[in-house]
């Protein structure tokens, strides 16, 4: 199925116009959906034909539609699917240029909310590692434990915990949250402090409480004497 290139015509005198769509109806594979002498029309109109390309002649003077810049920039806000090609009889070839960069004002990627970014080879590879890792993981981790308590490298109630943390620390590597990790390590060691040091110091710790609850109670009553006393 040969592809058709739809194009619009702006500005030009008919001579040259009639001139240019008889060169390019020429080959089967363009097709001229439109023709406009003027700005106006072809913005207003021309949307609705569905121009793959449109050729815009310039004029070195500011005319009636405006400066050359601003014609360029209207076309191409009011075809942002189009490639506009901007000519002219009278124009430089670096005068179109400035005009076309001058009419684009906008990043044309602007409406994007999540533009799709190239991925860097290192990430790619990140990512494949991680795919390897998540399918291999569980029964890696079931091998590595029986082989350590089957050869009596660490007892069992220590090869455990250290098997379990090296998984979660390379799952951690993987998931780029080293630091996550090691803020959970960190609170899951000061509580199991806490524990021992509560269960060391148990009878000190009920003294405090029960020191701290008579002196409660003597400064509670001590203010309702003299409260009564006033």
């Amino acid at each position: 199925m040969t592809t058709t290139l739809r194009t619009l015509i702006v500005g030009g005198d008919p001579e040259s116009t009639g001139l240019l769509k008889s060169l390019l109806e020429a080959p089967a594979a363009v097709q001229v959906v439109g023709e406009f002498a003027r700005l106006s029309p072809a913005l207003h109109e021309g949307p609705a034909r569905r121009p793959d390309l449109v050729i815009v002649e310039l004029s070195a003077s500011e005319t009636a539609e405006g400066p050359p810049a601003q014609v360029v920039g209207a076309l191409t806000r009011a075809f942002p699917e189009a490639a506009v090609f901007a000519t002219g009889a009278d124009v430089s070839a670096d005068f179109v240029i400035e005009a076309i960069r001058a009419g684009v004002r906008d990043d044309p990627r602007a409406h994007l909310r999540h533009a799709a970014e190239p991925e860097k080879p290192s990430q790619s590879r990140r990512r494949a590692f991680g795919e390897a890792w998540a399918a291999l993981s569980v029964g890696l981790l079931i091998v590595l434990l029986v082989v350590v308590i089957w050869l009596r490298i660490l007892p069992p109630i220590v090869a455990l915990p250290v098997v379990l943390g090296g998984y979660l620390a390379i799952e951690a590597f993987f998931d780029r949250s080293i630091g996550t990790l090691l803020l959970r390590i960190a609170m899951f060691l000061a509580i199991i402090s806490a524990i021992i040091l509560a269960v060391t110091f148990i009878r000190e710790l009920v003294l405090l409480v029960l020191l701290g609850l008579g002196l409660l109670l003597i400064i509670d009553n001590f203010g309702e004497l003299r409260r009564r006393s006033d």
